[in-house]
Parts: C-alpha cells; sequence; structure tokens
C-alpha cells in the first residue's frame, strides 16, 4: 500500500500571520519505521513541504498537537473525499478521540509502537477499527531507527534530534506530557543511543550540515526529552557516553541539575552548550498552584551561576497570566532576564490544553473564553486572567519579547559568554523573527495603570 504521514502546519501566529520555523521532529520518521515491511511510505511536512491532495494513497496518517488540529482535520477531509482511509493520532487526538474520530476513520490513542501497525494490518484486512488503545506503555529497548532519510533534510535547520527518554516524573497540570505519556519517565538503554549517533553522525547530509556554516562544525544534537536529567544515574550514564564524541547537544531539563555538581560536571564534559529550562515564573504561590512547587525562584540566581560556571547556557521559558501575575510582572521577568544574562528566553501566554488539569480547573471556573483550537498556540490570550484583562496580558508578553530581543538587552546578556557565537545567533535570528510576528506598537501595561 502507499501510505502518506503527515505533519500539519499551524496556521497562524498571534497576528494572524504564517511564519516558517523547520526544526525537524522524530515523530512521523519513527512511525514511517514502525511500519510494516512491503509498503510504500512517503513523509509530508507542511512547514517545507505543500500537500498534493491528488497524490494516490492508500492510507494517510496524520497527527497533530492542539494549535494544529483544525488543519489536521481540513486535510483528513480533503483525503477521505478521495476516499483515503484516514488515520490520526498524537497529543490531540489522544486527548479528545471523541471529537477526533468525528473527522478521520480511525484514532490512535497514545503512542504508536504497537498500535500503529496493527491499524495498517487491519487496512489491509479491511477490518479497521475506530479507536487503538493499550493498557501498557511500551519499552524503550530495541526501537527501530526513524527513518530520517523519508524527510526533504536539506530544508531543516542543520540539528539532529535523537530521543532518550519519554514521560516526565512531574505532573505540572499545564503540561500535557503527562496525560500523553502516561505520568512515568522511561529511558532507553544507553549503548542503543550510542549506536544512533554513530549512524547519524556518519551521515551528514541527514543533518543538512552540508548547507550551513555554524559555530559547530559537527552539528548539533537536540534530545527531544520532556526531562534529560529525572533520572540522575540515567542522566550520569548518558553523559559520559557522550563525552567521548564531544558532539554539542541541547535538550530540555530542570533546574534541580544545579543541585548535583557532579551532573553538572558530566553535563559540561559531554560538551552540552545549552539546557531549555522551565522557569515558569517568579512566583511561588504561581509554582504551587501549577504544581511545580519544586521550581525555587530564591535558589533562581545561584543555579543559573553554576550552570554558566560549567559553559552551560541557558534557554529559558516563562508562563504569563497564572493567577499570581499582575501588570508588573513583565517587567519584573525582564530584569531578572538581564540581571542573570540569560541567554534565550521564550514567553509563553498560559493556555488550557485538552488533557490538563489546568483545562479542567478554568473551565470549572468558567474562565475559558475562546474555544478555537487554532488559537491554543501560547500566543492567544483563550481564557481570563485573575489579575489583569487578557488584552493586558497579551500587550505585556508582546512587549517583553520586543524589550529582550533589543540590541542593548542581547549585548548586555551574551557578551563575555562561554557560547557567545551560538546565543549571539539565536537571539537575532529569534528578533528577526519578533519583528515579523508581534505588533511593533506593544508598550509595558504596568506604565499604563
Amino acid at each position: 500500500m502507499k501510505i502518506l504521514i503527515i505533519s500539519p502546519e499551524g496556521r497562524h501566529t498571534a497576528v494572524g500571520k504564517k511564519f516558517k520555523f523547520p526544526f525537524p521532529t522524530a515523530g512521523a520518521p519513527m512511525v514511517a519505521a514502525l511500519t510494516p515491511p512491503g509498503h510504500d511510505v512517503r513523509i509530508i511536512d507542511e512547514i517545507v513541504e505543500d500537500i498534493n491532495f491528488d497524490e494516490a494513497a492508500d492510507i494517510v496518517a496524520i497527527s497533530s498537537m492542539t494549535p494544529m488540529a483544525s488543519r489536521a482535520y481540513e486535510i483528513a477531509a480533503e483525503f477521505r473525499k478521495r476516499g483515503v482511509k484516514v488515520i490520526m493520532g498524537g497529543i490531540h487526538p489522544s486527548a479528545c478521540p471523541d471529537e477526533a474520530i468525528q473527522h478521520c476513520d480511525s484514532v490512535i490513542i497514545g503512542e504508536a509502537e504497537d498500535l500503529w501497525p496493527q491499524a495498517v494490518m487491519d487496512v489491509e484486512k479491511g477490518n479497521l477499527q475506530k479507536i487503538y488503545k493499550k493498557d501498557y506503555q511500551h519499552s524503550l529497548t530495541g526501537l527501530p531507527r526513524p527513518k530520517w532519510e523519508l524527510l526533504r533534510n536539506d530544508k531543516y535547520f542543520p540539528i539532529t534530534i535523537v530521543e532518550t527518554s519519554r514521560g516526565c516524573p512531574h505532573n505540572c497540570d499545564f503540561c500535557a506530557v503527562t496525560n500523553f505519556y502516561g505520568g512515568k519517565y522511561r529511558t532507553r538503554p544507553v549503548e542503543e543511543v550510542e549506536k544512533e549517533i554513530q549512524w547519524l553522525y556518519a551521515r551528514p547530509a541527514l543533518t543538512g550540515l552540508k548547507r550551513f556554516s555554524t559555530p559547530y562544525p559537527k552539528g548539533m544534537i537536540f534530545f527531544a526529552d520532556s526531562n534529560i536529567v529525572a533520572n540522575r544515574k540515567y542522566a550520569k550514564e548518558l553523559f559520559t557516553m557522550l563525552a567521548k564524541y564531544k558532539i554539542p547537544w541541547q535538550s530540555y531539563a530542570t533546574i534541580s541539575i544545579a543541585d548535583d555538581p557532579e551532573l553538572l560536571k558530566l553535563a559540561q564534559e559531554s560538551n552540552c552548550v545549552g539546557l531549555a529550562i522551565g522557569f515558569e515564573s517568579l512566583s511561588g504561590e504561581n509554582l504551587k498552584k501549577i504544581g511545580k512547587g519544586f521550581n525555587k525562584p530564591e535558589k533562581y540566581a545561584e543555579s543559573i551561576r553554576k550552570l554558566k560556571d560549567h559553559g552551560i547556557g541557558i534557554i529559558a521559558s516563562f508562563i504569563f497570566g497564572l493567577d499570581w501575575d499582575d501588570v508588573g510582572v513583565f517587567e519584573r521577568t525582564r530584569e531578572f532576564i538581564d540581571k542573570n544574562k540569560i541567554d534565550s528566553s521564550f514567553f509563553l501566554i498560559s493556555t488550557p490544553l485538552p488533557g490538563t488539569g489546568y483545562r479542567d480547573r478554568l473551565l470549572a471556573e468558567g474562565r475559558v473564553i475562546d474555544h478555537n483550537w487554532e488559537h491554543y498556540d501560547c500566543t492567544h490570550v483563550v481564557f481570563k486572567p485573575a489579575l489583569m484583562t487578557p488584552e493586558q496580558l497579551s500587550e505585556g508578553v508582546y512587549w517583553l519579547w520586543r524589550s529582550t530581543l533589543s540590541h542593548r538587552s542581547i549585548w548586555k546578556r551574551l557578551y563575555g559568554g562561554s557560547q557567545f557565537m551560538f546565543y549571539i545567533g539565536m537571539n537575532y535570528a529569534m528578533k528577526m523573527l519578533d519583528a515579523k510576528i508581534h505588533p511593533k506598537h506593544s508598550t509595558n501595561p504596568a506604565k499604563k495603570v
């Protein structure tokens, strides 16, 4: 059979403009690898390629997150008009299977291992089920190698994606990861991760390195883990292996890594150039309410210093619109970022995603004001904040982006840093993106009070 695996593109940003962010993801290549042999498989990522709806296919598989759900349903409708069987999966269909099944022939709930191969075989037998779900979590031992060669790798950033774990042991109520992965943390054998890295770096065309001159001639690995240090014993084994290769890498982690001197030293020796860390808030009350009370704002500055002392850059994320956020939160956050010389920051508007406790709470309180999934991209305000208006929230976030990406802020934060060349490029790339998607007239809402 001919199988198309499609990754839909979100259609809007906060100001209704479309932009491209060509970052490769492992989902579609892994689904391709899980497909039973004997089928013709093609991957289409709308970020880099348009869909030809008249392309012959027996099965179309579509995976989507919540802000891409509406587009995913449109794609499904077009192929179903042509008599093609459409199977949907991913975070949003898994959280909303009753909704998703109205737009497709079958929904896979949760991870694709075991379920996707069974669905393909059932299509062959003419016995496709409406819902596929398993009551166990698949082992991460012996996973197939994702079929990166099926992507148009010349269109993406020169980054190699590798998965070492799934899930997170924490239960933050705003996060959709817990619902999808079941709240458990699982790891792959380090020796299998090593073999995958060896395979990928013997094939530079798969990382796009032939097209780019980067600060890192070997390219970079991004470990697509929710929290690479959740199991410290495993992380130490992983970092020890990575130290043999000295390939620069980044991943997601919690700020708790700074509490373990041995882990920090191993991360440095393994050539960790940066970690994406969810600070989320400078308010302890906010952190407790969203289930992230293990973050201690009073320790942030010391933890940041420890990471920087080990040459590890920080990509900090903050969430705004939480219940203890007033209009002064934007100014306080900017001062914190500049004072602590944060290398790069992301500012997200609190969003009640389906399948999360946060959404359940806001719905019960009657505070959700927008049910258009296209707006659930963390750049729109879809609920009533407690201590400011929706307009103040969106304007404050826009202002914070613009303020921290000023020439003055960028150089003040980065000059003299150990990873200056990489993060100066990242900040100026984000500055160009910000100029396209955020209003130039945005101002600090605290100044209007």
